[in-house]
């Protein structure tokens, strides 16, 4: 006796959930296999489609589709049609594919296997339903800035970055994100705050996390904007824009419904930089490799104040060129081997040492924390008081 013959509506989306598609067939391994590698031209030419996450199978499709001639010619609104009959529930689902009321919400949620839910969102182009999150969706991020309790420099490696071992701590001094995204013809990144000693272009590492994060997602375009509350001085030795960068990674996944699981965010902060991975997660760590490298160390809170000179940024690279052309005399005596590396070349940071024997300078300066204590107000110095430690990285605020 033949089997029973069954035809089915299927839901196909790519590996980070980012791009839909709805569609109808009486082979359903086939199709799978066509989109997977891209066999299907037009709607699925540049997505690789190979997660199934949705179908329903009634065997009276099967004579449907047998009465279509020529399948390379069905017409979408047939497809809408039969979608609609076997599954009133897709109803608006359908009408979005068919080109109809583009930018209204969608309700329409699909259950995959993983008892995750996918909401289809509010943009559809050629038959493609896409993850992309909400028209005019924003999201306020909180960066934490953070201090090394302990930086020792264990070697030089082969692509020119230093190993370390620094045991880094988040304090609740904070940048804030305000980020949104719509659909747009185009992709375009914007960027505005409220300081003026950064850029808000291409340069800044906010802007390279954007665009990372829109090519490993393979979104469609949007216009993204991001507004930038900068409270964490630059070139400080806190890691302001590396908390902002990861921030970022952090905002835009979340307002495209979570693409990037954690492992997949981290590969992505290891890219931009050295603090991001830990900025990420924050609380008190163990960081090796270039700062990259996690361990989780029992979470300690204290007080403590930070002091900077107004008018003195030191960069990373000029801390660690100059650690690496200096004689290791004296390094022993200092926690942090980068304030070894730069305090002589700097009267501020001397004074500061010697008024405050107990302050530490954080990462490549030029700022100073002490635990326990404040700092007295100096003509010059931006300082920050009554500060704490935090048991967490980057969040929504």
């Amino acid at each position: 006796m033949k089997p029973k013959e069954y035809g089915y509506i299927y839901v196909l989306t790519n590996s980070y959930n980012t791009s839909f598609y709805i569609g109808v067939t009486s082979n359903l391994n086939r199709r799978i296999f066509e989109h997977k590698n891209k066999l299907i031209e037009g709607h699925t030419h540049k997505y690789n489609l190979d997660k199934l996450v949705y179908f329903e199978k009634y065997s009276s499709i099967v004579e449907a589709i047998n009465r279509e001639k020529n399948l390379k010619n069905w017409k979408r609104d047939w497809k809408v049609k039969l979608i609609k009959t076997y599954n009133p529930n897709m109803i608006d689902l359908a009408l979005w594919l068919n080109g109809k009321d583009m930018y209204e919400e969608i309700n329409t949620k699909i259950i995959t296997d993983k008892n995750r839910t996918y909401e289809i969102a509010d943009c559809a182009i050629a038959g493609q339903a896409r993850n992309d999150g909400k028209k005019n969706d924003a999201i306020r991020i909180q960066c934490p800035a953070k201090i090394n309790l302990t930086l020792k420099i264990t070697g030089r490696r082969d692509d020119g970055f230093h190993n370390i071992e620094s045991v880094m701590q988040t304090i609740n001094l904070f940048d804030y994100l305000t980020i949104s995204a719509e659909p747009a013809e185009k992709f375009d990144i914007k960027l505005s705050g409220t300081s003026n000693e950064i850029p808000y272009n291409e340069k800044n590492l906010v802007h390279k996390a954007a665009a990372l994060f829109v090519e490993r997602t393979n979104l469609l375009p949007h216009k993204i904007e991001i507004f930038i509350e900068k409270n964490i001085p630059i070139a400080a030795g806190l890691a302001g824009g590396s908390t902002d960068a990861a921030g970022t990674l952090y905002g835009l996944n979340k307002i495209f419904n979570e693409p990037l699981n954690k492992k997949e965010l981290h590969e992505l902060c290891a890219k931009l930089g050295s603090d991001l991975n830990f900025c990420l997660e924050g609380g008190r760590q163990m960081t090796t490799g270039r700062g990259e490298i996690l361990e989780e160390l029992p979470y300690e809170e204290f007080s403590l104040s930070l002091i900077k000179p107004k008018n003195l940024g030191i960069s990373a690279k000029e801390a660690y060129t100059k650690f690496a052309a200096k004689e290791k005399i004296g390094r022993d005596a200092f926690v942090n081997d980068l304030e070894w590396a730069v305090i002589e070349d700097y009267e501020e940071l001397q004074k500061i040492k010697s008024l405050y024997p107990d302050s530490i300078m954080s990462g490549s300066g030029s700022t100073y924390y002490i635990i326990g204590k404040d700092f007295a107000p100096l003509d010059g110095w931006w300082l920050k008081n009554g500060l704490k430690s935090i048991p967490y990285g980057i969040k929504e605020a």
